[in-house]
């Protein structure tokens, strides 16, 4: 989903960056479709404590995230296509809640229902992007209330 080229990868000394990290100045997107940026405070084994900004290009990724100790996701925010928000442009919002979703006369949980932070709710799927032909099946993901933080 995420593509980089070697042209621009960013080269650092040795001692600074763990020998299996690879940093570039850009990735690409190279499919029209939704993404997330997920802002998480990671704990270190000596306890220091560090924000990380993480690009997903999956719901599953976020709940695999969400049960490693070691990290506590604060925010996700959904970059979307203007067929999933409605409009006619990218958009990047906060969300709060990622749900699996099936077609009413349907158990095939295969779509996704994006709770955004605001209330609203944008449908995926590859079906039908109705919303009401939807239902809620499984809780995939839900962010904390921040003011707990």
């Amino acid at each position: 989903m995420f593509e980089t080229e070697a042209t621009e990868e960013i080269f650092m000394p040795p001692m600074a960056l763990d020998e299996n990290l690879r940093r570039w100045e850009s990735v690409k997107l190279t499919i029209q479709s939704q993404w997330f940026y997920v802002v998480c405070r990671t704990t270190h084994k000596d306890g220091t404590e560090l924000l990380d900004f993480k690009f997903l290009s999956t719901t599953e990724q976020i709940a695999s995230m969400s049960l490693i100790d070691s990290y506590q996701i604060i925010d996700v925010y959904l970059g979307s296509p203007g067929y999933i928000n409605g409009s006619d442009s990218w958009k990047m919002e906060k969300i709060k809640e990622v749900w699996k979703a099936s077609l009413k006369n349907n158990s095939d949980p295969r779509g996704r229902i994006y709770v955004i932070d605001d209330g609203r709710e944008y449908v995926h799927s590859y079906t039908t992007m109705k919303k009401s032909d939807f239902t809620k099946k499984e809780l995939i993901f839900g962010i904390k209330n921040t003011d707990e933080l």
